[in-house]
């Protein structure tokens, strides 16, 4: 006390008060700084001064959380756990996923994605490449991730006969979950809900032997989904059923529902020209029955044949194919092809070159068609591989100089190795093509006498609607469609009798 009173000496009562309340002031100071606002502070200003302290000491640890779940939505323990749970999303049997990155602004993207699908799943294989969606930072911490839509660069599906119609949207597997959260992000995927799927180019093939095989190549393809169905819109690409190649799709809308999907609109062009439609359905299930119609207009006739057939006639059409049967039966699809001929030419047929030669008319070697019709089917056989095309109706109007009528069985089988040395030795698919059937031709009168006798009297055997008729079987397995008539008639030819 004594000691304290030893400093007032000397000082008015004034200058201890001033000294006093410059002591509180320096306390009051001191005790403002990170923590508080200062004392003498009011208002707002005390009110920010307490909210930007607020938000720095919650902001700072908050910035240093977010940049280490950047870090851990780009590294691998991120990709094993989006790889487990896209497993369990799609129930596949095995499933490998390239660089995986999630990015703050809620960007998702996967650099790659290789499926294998169980017996249970509408695939086989399933590949996509550059997929991307968006879930935003609030919803990536639920464990019910709802996604807009699932866009993909590209990516191709390999569809398993009979499989089942279900669209991935959850899977039924249940049970705990399997992994635990990474860094609070806690997707549980058979809690997934996905509104859309996108590919910009998209390639789907099905089938499994030539009967049944078929492929859409390239097409822009969005699924969307519509209450308990979906709606798969397409646009370009290139469709492929059995024989019926090179159809560029120009669009098409299927409506997708637990039993069938239905063709709602289907618009194609054919390579050369020409156009048509597609409509019908197909019902799902273990067999898969098709029930679909395409109709054409103004187009060339020759994409409808199959390969070997296409080089020996050019020529514009319209017509009808129905298609029916299963994709899982190895008689596969039955196509019922009617078509109408309305111009063209026959080009290359050896036995119409030598009629030109023992006739000395130059226009019989390219018949000019000028009407007719062609109707033929085509299907699988109960051998495993096998393929018959058979036509028993085609009739060819070349005008007054010819009339043409043709029957057709070509038959496609793989040939199976008989011994071990044969297997080895096998460097691709062995396949044996067989075509049969009778060429039937009528000429007019003043063409028929031209020919020599020996000519008429061995192959002109009846005459009928004003015309002289020949009709010769023909096999081919080697060489050319026609070849062994077309020698024997330059033989009677050059035989000068």
């Amino acid at each position: 006390m004594s000691k304290n009173l030893k400093g007032l000496k000397g000082k008015s009562y004034n200058e201890v008060m001033n000294e006093w309340a410059a002591q509180q002031s320096f306390l009051r100071r001191a005790s403002s700084g990170l923590l508080r606002p200062g004392y003498d502070v009011t208002g707002y200003a005390r009110l920010w001064g307490w909210l930007w302290r607020m938000l720095i000491l919650t902001g700072v640890p908050l910035l240093l959380y977010m940049g280490v779940l950047r870090v851990y939505g780009k590294g691998p323990a991120f990709n094993t756990q989006m790889t487990a749970e896209v497993k369990r999303f799609l129930g596949a049997e095995n499933v490998v996923l390239g660089a995986t990155r999630w990015d703050l602004n809620g960007e998702l993207r996967i650099a790659s994605m290789k499926v294998q699908g169980k017996s249970a799943n509408i695939f086989q294989d399933l590949k996509a490449e550059n997929l991307s969606t968006w879930i935003t930072v609030p919803n990536v911490f639920k464990s019910d991730w709802h996604l807009k839509s699932v866009d993909s660069v590209k990516a191709s599906i390999s569809l398993r006969p009979g499989g089942s119609p279900k669209v991935a949207s959850g899977s039924p597997e249940s049970g705990s979950k399997l992994l635990t959260a990474g860094w609070g992000i806690k997707p549980d995927f058979s809690l997934l809900t996905v509104d859309q799927y996108k590919s910009d180019s998209l390639t789907l093939t099905w089938g499994g032997n030539p009967a049944t095989t078929g492929e859409l190549t390239g097409s822009n393809a969005t699924l969307t989904h519509n209450g308990a169905d979906w709606d798969l819109l397409l646009a370009g690409g290139t469709f492929r059923q059995g024989w019926f190649d090179q159809i560029r799709v120009l669009n098409a809308k299927v409506k997708i529902t637990p039993e069938r999907a239905v063709f709602e609109k289907g618009e194609f062009a054919i390579a050369g020209g020409g156009n048509g439609t597609l409509t019908g359905n197909i019902a799902l299930g273990e067999f898969p029955e098709v029930d679909l119609t395409i109709n054409v207009e103004n187009t060339p006739f020759h994409p409808f044949l199959p390969e070997f057939f296409q080089n020996y006639v050019k020529a514009l059409s319209k017509g009808t194919i129905k298609l029916s049967g299963s994709t899982n039966r190895s008689t596969g699809i039955l196509m019922d092809c009617n078509f109408d001929l309305l111009s063209g030419k026959i080009i290359g047929v050896p036995v119409f070159r030598a009629l030109e030669l023992a006739t000395e008319e130059t226009h019989v070697a390219q018949p000019e068609i000028k009407g007719g019709h062609v109707r033929f089917t085509s299907q699988g056989t109960q051998e495993n591989g096998g393929f018959l095309l058979e036509a028993s109706d085609v009739v060819l109007d070349c005008g007054a100089n010819l009339k043409i009528g043709l029957t057709i069985r070509h038959e496609r089988k793989e040939v199976q190795a008989s011994n071990a040395r044969e297997a080895a030795a096998a460097t691709g698919d062995s396949v044996s093509l067989t075509t049969v059937g009778t060429i039937r031709i009528g000429l007019p009168p003043e063409t028929f006498t031209k020919l020599k006798p020996a000519i008429r009297q061995e192959f002109f055997t009846r005459e009928d609607q004003g015309l002289h008729w020949m009709e010769a079987p023909y096999r081919m397995e080697d060489g050319e469609f026609t070849k062994d008539t077309a020698d024997r008639i330059i033989a009677l030819h050059n035989g000068g009798k």
